[in-house]
């Protein structure tokens, strides 16, 4: 897990841009206000003298991002080079929802290679999206691929 340090909510990345500052006691009267609405938040905490916000449960690290990610993800192919984001999107939610539909795309051209990654809720669905995969002509091959996908991208 990531530290996790609470910020002072008057800091110029939070709430107190340059043309705040002039003002003062209205800054400090906003940043006040916007304290008492986050104390209702399930992922910020509010320090009690309301000058300070935190997360409630601290980010995981990038590897662990990494790997779950990986884990509810899967590689599809090939599509015609014509299919769209919204073809893939719908062709896939109806197997399970989608989080999001990732195209493969050549570096120069920008054009669709025919491949995508598409990432689930969570593995389950994942897995159940592979077992329940529409069976047509557009998808003959779909598997999942563990971490090396990042390679290919």
């Amino acid at each position: 897990m990531c530290e996790q340090r609470a910020v002072p909510l008057d800091s110029p990345s939070i709430l107190c841009p340059e043309h705040m500052r002039a003002h003062g006691e209205a800054s400090l009267l906003f940043s006040l206000q916007v304290a008492e609405v986050l104390r209702g938040s399930e992922t910020l905490v509010v320090s009690e003298d309301g000058r300070r916000v935190r997360r409630a449960v601290a980010l995981e690290s990038p590897e662990e991002v990494a790997r779950a990610i990986d884990e509810r993800s899967l590689y599809a192919a090939p599509f015609p080079y014509s299919t769209t984001l919204d073809d893939l999107t719908a062709f896939f939610n109806r197997a399970a929802p989608v989080n999001c539909v990732r195209q493969r795309r050549h570096l120069a051209s920008k054009d669709f290679k025919g491949s995508c990654f598409v990432e689930f809720a969570s593995a389950d669905a994942a897995n159940q999206a592979r077992s329940r995969a529409p069976a047509t002509p557009l998808v003959p091959t779909l598997c999942v691929l563990p971490n090396i996908h990042r390679s290919m991208c």
